[in-house]
């Protein structure tokens, strides 16, 4: 193997690690994942977790160590300050699109690849290099501004009313998260139902909360600290929820704290928001008009999309705090502040992986057109029709 290559394979490894620690990149079950699981073991203190029953595999992963999560984040910096991201997260994709991470957990993925890159960018790291400084927390309205396009998006949301739930004359965001604080440098997985008690000390330890595989209502928690001056306890804490889709249908309902019983009896407020990563890119300016279908006829902020109108069961809240609403559309840089403009086609192709017309090696109009002439499957693609009527 020339020189070349070896040094492209070690800083593949070395960015692929760091990414992987700081977003849970879980390698799929099966042996032909082993090969890079393997560099990362030997050489970027990833964790043999156990085998499989044969021994055909290893399952690995990364634990949660804030001092590893801190030295990946500040490596992710380091590459940021050279100009070289967007070959660091293509590293991510190639191991996405050449299935290394199992079917139907691509979206999750992504979710906090976004989440970690608004959360970097909140940070705003000061330009230098070979010495760690301790990551900071963030205050709520950064992270957000960071986190949404540019524009008025986050002064719209900070002076909205609960969309759900809250008293009568319930404040609005401004006054509740005016002090508020957010801390996460990794994600890591949970194999039970969040609760209170369980935030702040994820908060501790630079967590946000990867829900458990059956979790239904919600997929993402990110801690949120309300009173940064206050003691750190169970009373102080509040939390953002994610819901993440991959799909190209419209999400109807937001994710509920009370459904998953995080807060248990206590009203408080939260936020929610849905990343909707499988719809269109959008193709005009924002439309955030109040929706008849959401309490007190507040509008959910929506980026780029009509706000989601509530279930019916959902419209009246009672006994839970304030739920303020945003609703995300798509997966480009006119949906996330995060997402520069040039990595747009590196988000898509990660999320479209499954697409076996969208991983073939050559993306020109004719190469396309032979593959899907093929009829691998079937759909709106041309060549799979062709031979009806249809219109």
């Amino acid at each position: 193997m020339e020189q070349r290559d070896v040094i492209s394979r070690k800083r593949r490894d070395a960015d692929l690690a760091a990414l992987a620690v700081c977003t849970l990149f879980d390698f799929a079950q099966f042996h032909a994942t082993q090969h890079i699981q393997m560099e990362l073991i030997a050489s970027h203190m990833r964790i043999v977790w156990s085998m499989n029953k044969r021994r055909e595999y290893v399952i690995s992963g990364y634990p949660s160590e804030p001092i590893l999560a801190i030295a990946a984040l500040h490596h992710l910096h380091e590459v940021n300050r050279l100009g070289e991201r967007l070959q660091t997260l293509s590293f991510m994709r190639d191991a996405v699109i050449e299935h290394h991470i199992a079917k139907g957990e691509k979206g999750e993925l992504v979710a906090r690849l976004i989440l970690i890159l608004a959360m970097y960018k909140a940070l705003n790291l000061p330009d230098t290099s070979g010495h760690l400084e301790p990551i900071p927390s963030v205050d709520v309205r950064d992270f957000l501004q960071a986190l949404l396009p540019d524009g008025d998006h986050v002064d719209k949301f900070w002076a909205s009313s609960p969309c759900r739930g809250g008293v009568s004359g319930a404040p609005t965001v401004d006054k509740i998260y005016q002090n508020a604080k957010i801390y996460f440098t990794h994600f890591v997985r949970y194999a039970i139902t969040p609760e209170a008690k369980h935030l702040w000390a994820a908060v501790v330890r630079g967590q946000a909360i990867q829900c458990s595989f059956q979790q239904e209502e919600v997929d993402i928690i990110i801690p949120v600290v309300l009173d940064a001056q206050a003691k750190l306890a169970e009373k102080h804490m509040s939390a953002i929820l994610i819901q993440v889709r991959n799909r190209t249908s419209l999400a109807t309902w937001q994710p509920v704290a009370k459904k998953i019983g995080l807060f248990g009896e206590e009203l408080t407020p939260y936020i929610s928001i849905v990343f909707q990563l499988g719809l269109p890119k959008p193709a005009g300016k924002e439309i955030n008009t109040p929706s008849p279908h959401t309490a007190n006829n507040q509008a959910m902020l929506a980026v780029c999309l009509p706000p989601a109108p509530l279930r019916a069961s959902e419209r009246k809240a009672k006994n839970e705090g304030g739920q303020y609403c945003i609703n995300i559309q798509g997966c480009f840089s006119k949906s996330f502040g995060a997402i520069c403009k040039e990595e747009e086609e590196l988000f898509q192709q990660m999320l479209d992986s499954q697409d076996i017309v969208a991983s073939h090696p050559r993306q020109n109009e004719d190469c396309i057109k032979a593959v899907a002439a093929l009829k691998p499957y079937w759909g709106d693609r041309e060549g799979t029709f062709d031979w009806t009527d249809f219109e």
